[in-house]
Parts: structure tokens; C-alpha cells; sequence
């Protein structure tokens, strides 16, 4: 997996791991965040190469934007609803590009 994905996981997790209720500017951040990175994906998708030897490394690029997807959902949710914060902490943990 990309480092720069890694890290950027890593820091919204961490964020969203802190005792403290994260402010909606880290929220609206890390929506930015995930979105750009989700836009890189989608477009490296685009340009991979559709041969047999990279049909893997497709198919978790594409379950990757579906997750960041769904993370993006519910991280609109997040100020309303506590509760999100396990299931997001399971999307994060399942994205594995």
C-alpha cells in the first residue's frame, strides 16, 4: 500500500481514536483528505493497464474507493452521531490497497 495512504489513514484513525470529540474542522479536514485520495485512486484505476497481471491490484483499488465511500458517509454523519466511530474504525482497518 501506498505510504501516503498509510499515513493518512493512520492519522484520521488516530484521530478518531482520541478521547476527545474530534472538532468539525479535523471532520471537514479529514473529508478533504479522503476525497483527494479517493480521486487519485479512481484515477489511477483509470489509467492502470486492464492485462491479467494486474487485475488484483484493480479489484483492491476499487474496493478501496468503495470503502473511502462509505467512510466519507458516515464521516458526514459523525457530528450527529457518536456511534459511527467503530464502523468507521472497521472500513479504515479494511482498506487494504
Amino acid at each position: 500500500m501506498n505510504t501516503y495512504i498509510i499515513n493518512e489513514l493512520k492519522r484520521i484513525k488516530m484521530m478518531l481514536l482520541s478521547n476527545e470529540q474530534p472538532s468539525l474542522e479535523a471532520i471537514d479536514s479529514a473529508i478533504g483528505e479522503l476525497e483527494m485520495l479517493k480521486m487519485e485512486i479512481e484515477q489511477h484505476i483509470t489509467n492502470m493497464p486492464q492485462e491479467e497481471e494486474y487485475k488484483n491490484i484493480h479489484c483492491s483499488a476499487e474496493n478501496t474507493v468503495q470503502k473511502l465511500s462509505g467512510i466519507l458517509d458516515l464521516l458526514e454523519e459523525l457530528p450527529y452521531d457518536k456511534k459511527l466511530v467503530c464502523e468507521i474504525i472497521e472500513l479504515l482497518e479494511e482498506i487494504n490497497y
